[in-house]
């Protein structure tokens, strides 16, 4: 098959048709329909940026849609709900059909796009605009009530309950040290749930505005370990912070704060009783050490992609399930590199390097 040299079928000069489709701002293939297979006659500059495929690559739908979907039960579901959609707007005569769909790019990124497909005669223009930022939106949005709806009601529910006991009962002196003890811990899981869901649903659903200033590295870290006193305290966790009470990072001190409180979190979460935490600096790298229950190279790679994983600590002890995502994210948005050492029943080693 000859790609399209001339378009004849626009009625119109070869090159003006071209520079017209090339100015589109999305992706756009042209395609002809011959001896019942449709026929890819043309692809704008826009479709081979943004998708990446050539002409010679995907000739025809066929090899568009497997390029498109590579994964088989996924391109035959595409396949079946396009080929209904076809049919009912041929048979009512419609002038387009229209659907979202998850497309695999040449660089092998999943990206979501509205598929509009044109419909004359025997000519299929098929134009594709990224719905991406909003389809993530959508599902940020879910997973912010999700979490919102499970996480956070539990611990305010039991709040409410050791409250109301504390009012209806009378206790002891020892039982109401015990019951303001759960108070506190019930408390601090509380502000940590609500602390790191907003600033999650903050870099999702706005533009993080980054304030770059001076911040005493060790003033942050003094800060977080008030936050958890009483948990390490309880552990009977040795912490020892080996940094120079004069040392300062360029960065923004909101988010550095939110990813050490979540590093430093987990360091004492995965922590056994009277084990120990070091905290420390090296040049402009942050270290974050325990000697706690380590993990496998296993879970260090889930614990790095883009999963959502929550793991009860040493004291069973829950999360949230978006602290080190959240971490992730925002570490890239203070241009600094984050790395994880590990081995099971050794210890952990967190670096944070600007």
């Amino acid at each position: 098959m000859k790609p399209l040299a001339q378009i004849d079928h626009l009625h119109t000069e070869d090159d003006f048709c071209k520079k017209l489709i090339d100015s589109l701002p999305f992706p756009v293939i042209i395609a002809k329909e011959v001896n019942g297979t449709a026929e890819h006659q043309y692809l704008n500059k826009q479709f081979v940026t943004d998708i990446g495929y050539t002409i010679e690559e995907i000739p025809t739908i066929n090899e568009w849609f497997i390029h498109a979907y590579p994964d088989a039960q996924h391109r035959y579901e595409v396949e079946v709900e396009w080929a209904k959609l076809m049919d009912r707007a041929i048979s009512s005569h419609e002038a387009f059909v229209m659907m979202e769909s998850l497309i695999t790019t040449k660089k092998n990124e999943k990206i979501w796009f509205k598929v509009k497909v044109s419909i004359k005669d025997n000519m299929f223009y098929i134009g594709f605009v990224n719905i991406q930022e909003i389809k993530q939106i959508c599902m940020n949005k879910d997973k912010m009530l999700s979490i919102l709806s499970h996480d956070i009601r539990g611990p305010i529910g039991n709040l409410y309950t050791l409250s109301k006991m504390t009012l209806e009962h009378d206790f002891e002196q020892a039982e109401f040290l015990e019951l303001l003890k759960s108070l506190n811990e019930s408390s601090l899981r509380v502000l940590d749930l609500v602390e790191t869901t907003v600033q999650w649903a903050r870099l999702n659903f706005d533009k993080i505005n980054i304030k770059n200033e001076n911040v005493p590295i060790l003033k942050i870290v003094n800060d977080v370990l008030k936050i958890y006193k009483e948990n390490y305290i309880n552990k009977k966790i040795a912490v020892q912070v080996l940094i120079d009470e004069k040392l300062e990072i360029e960065t923004d001190w909101l988010i550095l704060h939110v990813i050490l409180r979540n590093i430093i979190s987990n360091a004492i979460k995965f922590t056994n009783e009277n084990g120990e935490i070091v905290i420390k600096s090296e040049g402009n790298s942050i270290f974050v050490s325990d000697n706690g229950i380590g993990m496998d190279e296993k879970t260090i790679a889930k614990l790095l992609t883009d999963s959502n994983t929550s793991t009860q600590g040493t004291k069973s002890e829950k999360g949230v399930g978006i602290g080190f995502k959240l971490v992730r994210d925002l570490i890239g948005k203070i241009n600094a590199k984050i790395s994880i050492t590990s081995k099971p029943n050794v210890g952990t080693t967190a670096v944070i390097e600007f």
